[in-house]
């Protein structure tokens, strides 16, 4: 990878792990509503 590349890559990683959190907290909220759902 080129420090730009990694650059870009340090840019996004906040945002992936917002996404990520959200994820975690979507499926958190549907196994509560939901049991069945139990991954």
């Amino acid at each position: 990878m080129s420090p730009r590349e990694i650059k870009a890559f340090r840019a996004t990683q906040p945002s992936l792990k917002r996404v990520l959190g959200c994820i975690k907290l979507t499926l958190v909220v549907s196994q509560a509503y939901n049991p069945c759902l139990l991954l």
